[in-house]
């Protein structure tokens, strides 16, 4: 996807992240994409992977 962009607009400059990489909460990140989270999951670790958060959220309004 990050090819095709680039492909596309040669001009402009795109990178790639991880939003795990960014210091916030998981209800932070939401609020930041203008949702509202209503409910949230959290999975304990299984061995191969680490815990998980399943957040969900809605539209104000």
């Amino acid at each position: 996807m990050i090819g095709n962009a680039r492909r596309l607009h040669p001009r402009c400059r795109f990178s790639v992240a991880s939003a795990t990489d960014l210091d916030l909460d998981e209800a932070c990140l939401i609020e930041r994409a203008g949702l509202r989270p209503v409910a949230e999951l959290r999975l304990p670790a299984e061995e191969y992977s680490g815990p998980g958060v399943v957040v969900m959220a809605e539209r104000p309004g």
